[in-house]
């Protein structure tokens, strides 16, 4: 990256308030701190203070930076951090970052330690915001851990209708009993043998078909057979029972995912090879 374009993005940030105290002519000063992408041998790197912010609200800001002045600041940055925060990028800005990563540009050591407090300002600005949200995916996937069954399907059920791609990132976070379709049948089995029997013929009483049907496949004929007799003997149930066993079954699926005993693919993220 050449001087011209520092100066310019320079005057694009005074105007905005910053960098009051220093003039263009500090640009190319004798004191050389970024060369060929690399920082120069100095006592403190200004951008030190990053690592003890939290790096998700740290890509966060940066993110929201216009490419060329994002370029400067990772280049800024201590190497080991700034490849971290690459990596998060889509891959239409890491191509762009890409090619102005790779140019030479000169800055003092004062030019970059203004850059940097432009920066921690900004993640002050983004703490901020961070602290003004309420709501959202994060909020929903915690209703979906305290909600009753009944009143967590009507909760989503009337969210997609009005925002249904917010409702497919929730899914991908939680575990429902349909999921139970997506488990190999490895998973079942292991599934099966942390059940009651009883326990799972309430959770499939008027379930749906897919699901039945994938413990059906998982078993032999005969516990097949004896797992809908105890249905249809049962009688009728109270929908909050069945709702109470999926519960207790969810918990189940939840305890053997942590310990990686099984795999729910909620997405294209989640498919499994070989």
């Amino acid at each position: 990256m050449n001087v011209h374009i520092c100066k310019n993005l320079f005057e694009s940030l005074k105007s905005a308030g910053f960098f009051s105290d220093i003039k263009p002519a500090e640009f190319g000063a004798a004191k050389i701190v970024q060369v060929k992408g690399q920082p120069a041998a100095a006592a403190q790197n200004p951008f030190e203070f990053i690592r003890s912010e939290n790096p998700d609200t740290v890509f966060a800001a940066l993110d929201l930076l216009d490419t060329h002045t994002a370029a400067i600041m990772l280049l800024a940055m201590p190497p080991l951090y700034a490849s971290s925060l690459y990596t998060q990028f889509d891959t239409h800005k890491k191509k762009e970052l890409a090619v102005l990563l790779l140019q030479v540009f000169t800055l003092s050591e004062k030019i970059v330690s203004a850059y940097a407090e432009y920066f921690a300002e900004k993640i002050r600005a983004q703490k901020i915001g961070e602290k003004e949200r309420y709501g959202g995916t994060d909020f929903a996937v915690k209703f979906n851990e305290l909600l009753p069954l009944k009143d967590w399907r009507m909760f989503i059920a009337a969210a997609n209708d009005a925002l249904p791609e917010k409702v497919s990132e929730v899914k991908k976070r939680v575990v429902e009993f349909e999921d139970i379709i997506h488990l190999s049948d490895r998973d079942i089995q292991k599934l099966l043998r942390e059940t009651d029997s009883q326990l799972l013929a309430k959770a499939l009483k008027g379930s749906d078909k897919a699901v039945q049907e994938k413990f059906y496949r998982n078993v032999s004929k005969r516990q097949a057979a004896l797992l809908k007799e105890d249905m249809e003997y049962m009688g009728p149930l109270r929908e909050k029972d069945r709702d109470n066993a999926q519960s207790k079954i969810i918990a189940t699926i939840k305890a053997l995912e942590e310990k990686g005993e099984i795999v729910i693919q909620r997405g294209d993220d989640d498919t499994l090879v070989d």
